[in-house]
């Protein structure tokens, strides 16, 4: 039986890395391009007006209750993305890839805006409304309304990997990684972790997606700010580090450093393949995740909600993920060299200015980044099961007693074989969402022609999906 498990394990892991491989990659590094050209790099040339319209919008008084409410979907989304591997992913991707996988990271980044303006925009376009008045939407309804009833075998495919992937990656290795943290630094057991975790959670999903809303819009700043002004003080610390520290970045991204023989080659193709890959496995554009929670916004015009997208990508990756490398980075424990990865080595980064708060210090991170990735992933996972099972109620009741039973299992296994089985459910979502994202690819550039007074108000937009029997909802 060990030798069956252990075979098990490793097919698994194996499936895992061929899922995260390269192809995956590069599909996604294509629909990102696709978007960054044919929107005429809108990410950049349209900066200002992303921010005006996101977080500028917060102090307008005629659109506040609706900003508000864009900002309060956005944040449950950022609270879905930003999590663990903002904390251990980017200390894995450096001691992987150098210093270089940093700047491939903020390459994913740039172009993984589009991805994400995209997903949002049409999870907006396509949303329904329930009798209660709520807006819900995803992938899984702008494949099967855009494109007609022959693609609902795609939009069935997501929404089962969505559900399966929310025990995974949003509850189970999530509370491990916070039980063995607490544990580690404070000495709290596992069990009563698991418990904590799973009661607190209860609480605030069970009063459906406005508490979740209302709950993150205040915690996911909060967490954020938290963690940002601690890292900014090591930095300030370390400051005398910091120009050789973005140095490296650039050298080892483009192999300038010394090496031997074919080595710089390598050195670079492996910073690029760990930088882009972990760049998208933090921010989640292409996955298809985040739009579920974006489609619940009031907003009325999807490309505003869409600009919150790249706010949500850009603060993921540009802001905390940067952040956390330059701490690693500017470290004596970096510097030194050393066989320390993960969250282990972000942790003695932080204890070498603040000593043994900076354990508690992480500890505490990684507990407010997991927890707020578990209220997004449980919102996600409701989503994907109401598609497939209707309006029904009694099954969104099953999903919430089974997902509190995920996390106290999370709190108290050892899941190396599921954190593999988490990154293959994670990494089929891409599949059907990228292929919908790159058909639908009019819908979005229609509307941001629109915004640049390329195309009138009623233009070509509708003609494109109706090659499949679908169009844009009324």
């Amino acid at each position: 039986m060990r030798v069956l498990g252990e075979t098990i394990e490793n097919l698994v892991k194996e499936i895992s890395q061929a899922v995260w491989g390269l192809p995956t990659v590069a599909i996604l590094g294509f629909v990102g391009l696709l978007y960054t050209l044919r929107s005429r790099f809108f990410q950049f040339r349209r900066f200002g007006t992303v921010w005006k319209n996101t977080f500028g919008s917060l102090f307008k008084r005629g659109s506040r209750a609706e900003s508000q409410s864009a900002f309060k979907a956005m944040a449950t989304a950022l609270g879905g993305t930003i999590g663990i591997g903002n904390i251990a992913g980017v200390a894995t991707a450096i001691v992987a890839g150098g210093p270089g996988a940093v700047f491939w990271m903020w390459i994913s980044g740039f172009i993984g805006m589009m991805t994400k303006l995209a997903e949002v925009c049409l999870a907006v376009t396509y949303r329904r409304t329930g009798p209660d008045g709520t807006h819900y939407g995803g992938p899984m309804y702008y494949m099967l309304d855009s494109m007609g009833k022959r693609f609902k075998p795609l939009s069935v495919l997501f929404a089962c990997f969505c559900l399966l992937a929310s025990f995974g990656i949003g509850s189970m290795t999530q509370t491990n990684s916070v039980a063995s943290s607490l544990y580690d630094n404070f000495g709290l057991p596992p069990v009563l972790v698991g418990l904590l975790i799973a009661g607190l959670v209860l609480l605030v999903v069970c009063g459906g997606i406005k508490r979740i809303s209302n709950f993150t819009g205040v915690f996911v700043p909060f967490m954020a700010i938290f963690y940002l002004l601690f890292a900014l003080w090591v930095l300030l610390v370390n400051r005398a580090y910091l120009p050789k520290a973005l140095s490296s970045i650039f050298k080892s991204a483009f192999g300038l450093q010394p090496a031997v023989g074919g080595a710089a080659g390598f050195a670079v193709s492996r910073a690029v393949s760990v930088g882009v890959s972990r760049g998208v496995f933090t921010n989640e554009a292409g996955m298809g995740s985040a739009p579920i929670a974006h489609a619940s916004s009031d907003v009325k015009d999807p490309l505003s909600q869409g600009m919150w997208g790249v706010v949500e990508v850009f603060l993921d990756t540009i802001v905390v993920c940067t952040v956390t490398a330059l701490v690693i980075l500017t470290s004596g424990v970096y510097r030194g060299g050393t066989a320390l990865d993960g969250v282990a080595l972000t942790t003695a980064a932080f204890q070498e200015v603040f000593g043994s708060f900076g354990g508690k210090f992480v500890a505490v991170s990684v507990t407010l980044f997991a927890f707020a990735t578990i209220l997004g992933w449980s919102y996600y996972g409701e989503a994907a099961l109401q598609f497939l099972t209707g309006e029904r109620r009694w099954p969104s009741y099953v999903y919430k007693a089974v997902f509190s039973g995920s996390i106290m299992v999370g709190a108290l296994a050892e899941l190396g074989l599921v954190w593999n089985l988490a990154d293959i459910f994670n990494g089929l979502m891409i599949l059907p969402n990228v292929l919908a994202l790159v058909l639908l690819y009019p819908v979005v550039v229609d509307q941001i022609d629109q915004m640049d007074g390329r195309l009138p108000k009623k233009g070509r937009i509708r003609r494109f999906p109706k090659r499949w029997g679908g169009d844009l909802p009324d």
